[in-house]
């Protein structure tokens, strides 16, 4: 059983590997999977930030377009603590654009107030808007009735979570697109069990936050807010999370069955793609 394991971890690597250095495969989609256990803990070891995993791909509510507009980019990872923290995923030098980083600010930042917009203000609003296109029959949807909303336009089952009620509807109804937000209301709901966590949720301030491969600043402009974007713990070495080194600082989950094998699989990929190299700042 351990050889048949082991070599499914070497298939799994080499196929990821290549992947990552083939022309025209979007190998970032892979690795942002691989990565999405265990970004707490890199948030963690390398900004001091105790979060929970939220969601994943939630869509802005764009500065410069009408708001009632449903197209916008999307952020990689949501996390939630003391702030809602959005974390960004660069897989190669390449994709890292000042344009994106200053994006950010634009939609995410008050500039006249001097301090990060709220979650609901860009992300829980227009998640709002989008459900009642989709499930209410041009009907609102507010926090107070997000759960009853949710029941409404899913029924409701024997699953224990919401997420995992949403993923049944959207498989047995065939739903695809912006219908997929739904999963995303019952990921909020199973985080926010109560009308009270929800507001909390709604009201608590953005932080941005880069993983690059090398620890590289996204844009020499967001170093300017300091109350927005968050650097690592030890700037010095990088302005950014370095994917290289701090992946290989990582643990297994306590509890988490296979969690050995898979860290080992990531941490072999992670070298594999970007070489190694002694980060001091580690501990």
């Amino acid at each position: 059983m351990a050889e048949q394991v082991n070599g499914l971890m070497k298939q799994l690597k080499k196929w990821v590997v290549n992947d990552y250095f083939t022309p025209n495969i979007k190998a970032e989609v892979i690795l942002d999977m691989l990565l999405t256990p265990y970004v707490g803990q890199l948030l963690k070891n390398e900004c001091g930030i105790d979060a929970v995993f939220l969601t994943k791909e939630m869509s802005l509510e764009e500065a410069l377009k009408p708001s009632n507009d449903d197209r916008g980019s999307k952020i990689d990872y949501i996390f939630w603590g003391e702030d809602v923290y959005l974390v960004e995923l660069k897989t190669t030098s390449g994709s890292i654009k000042a344009k994106q980083a200053k994006h950010y600010i634009d939609c995410c930042y008050d500039k006249n107030a001097g301090s990060p917009k709220s979650f609901g203000d860009v992300f829980g609003e227009k998640l709002l808007r989008i459900l009642g296109k989709r499930y209410g029959s041009g009907s609102s949807w507010e926090i107070k009735t997000l759960e009853q909303s949710f029941f409404k336009a899913i029924g409701s089952d024997e699953e224990e979570d919401y997420a995992a009620r949403a993923s049944c509807y959207l498989r047995d109804h065939n739903r695809v697109s912006t219908y997929k937000y739904i999963y995303t209301a019952g990921q909020i709901l199973d985080s926010c069990r109560n009308v009270k966590a929800l507001e909390a949720l709604w009201k608590k301030k953005l932080r941005l936050i880069y993983i690059t491969p090398y620890g590289k600043s996204p844009h020499s402009d967001l170093l300017k807010y300091e109350n927005f974007y968050i650097q690592p713990c030890c700037p010095l070495n990088a302005k950014s999370i370095k994917l290289q080194t701090a992946v290989q600082a990582l643990k297994p989950e306590s509890g988490e069955s296979g969690g050995e094998k898979y860290l080992e699989l990531l941490k072999d990929i992670i070298r594999e793609i970007y070489g190694e190299e002694k980060n001091e700042c580690l501990t």
